[in-house]
């Protein structure tokens, strides 16, 4: 992810309204604070650190498919008896997952976040470029991102410290690489977390991954325009190369949402 000198995203291939380039900011904020210095989102508090996320990731799986309970029973279960500093992270973590979609209320994004503040002896003032992105989002995320939501939240935390672990010249090679650093964080066990997982990629390297949280729904799009897909396995690599040709008739920012687009893979028409 690129950004100019006015603090303006340069990539390609991303939504330009305000609300959306406010989600990116705090993306930006996440891989260089949290990814790269185990910081913050809001403030110098050392946040996202080894211990805290295998903590948190470890809560989060003796909690998943466990008894019966909405999610938010669950969820302030496994925080009911944690240390501050797992909570303060689940905070963080929670906010990460709110950006992406758009088809969450700002009043579900915010319940969910404040639910998860209150539980701190001292929480941490959010700074308000940090709260604005949740009145908007990137895209929709459908059904499994809502009701499996415990999983997403879990696949951050164990993704980073996945993260952690690895030596500092492979995490900067890998940053370096969007497209090695997506077949790095499909080798992190999802269980159940696959939508998380699309939606970090795009939040991180918009101009490399679609705003789709579908892994089926990339294949989908990419099987519409067999004339246009190099015979590359990936999906993410097959649209990199479909939106090159694309824009050149639909305009650089074009969504494979738009309906004219969208009204070819959805049917499964070739043209």
């Amino acid at each position: 992810m690129q950004v100019d000198g006015s603090g303006n995203l340069t990539a390609m291939a991303i939504h330009h309204t305000a609300h959306e380039l406010g989600v990116y900011r705090v993306a930006e904020r996440f891989l260089d604070r949290a990814l790269a210095r185990s910081g913050s989102l809001y403030d110098a508090a050392r946040v996202w650190t080894r211990p805290a996320c295998e903590g948190l990731a470890a809560r989060v799986e003796q909690h998943t498919g466990a008894g019966e309970g909405s999610f938010d029973d669950r969820w302030q279960a496994l925080l009911a008896d944690a240390p501050q500093g797992v909570i303060r992270l689940a905070a963080e973590v929670v906010h990460l997952h709110v950006l992406f979609p758009a088809d969450l209320t700002v009043a579900t994004k915010r319940r969910l976040l404040q639910s998860t503040l209150v539980r701190l002896d001292d929480a941490p003032r959010l700074p308000d470029w940090t709260l604005r992105p949740l009145d908007g989002g990137v895209a929709g995320t459908g059904v499994a991102f809502k009701t499996l939501r415990l999983s997403q939240l879990g696949f951050l935390p164990r993704a980073v410290s996945a993260w952690k672990r690895l030596p500092a010249p492979r995490r900067r090679e890998l940053l370096a690489a969007p497209e090695a650093f997506g077949e790095w964080l499909r080798s992190v066990p999802a269980h159940g977390g696959h939508s998380q997982r699309e939606a970090l990629l795009h939040l991180l390297f918009p101009e490399a991954f679609e705003a789709i949280v579908s892994r089926s729904v990339k294949q989908r799009i990419v099987a519409a325009w067999p004339e246009l897909a190099p015979e590359d396995p990936d999906p993410d690599a097959a649209l990199r190369v479909i939106r090159q040709t694309l824009a050149a008739r639909h305009g650089e920012h074009f969504s494979f949402a738009d309906p004219e687009l969208a009204s070819r893979w959805q049917s499964g028409a070739r043209r």
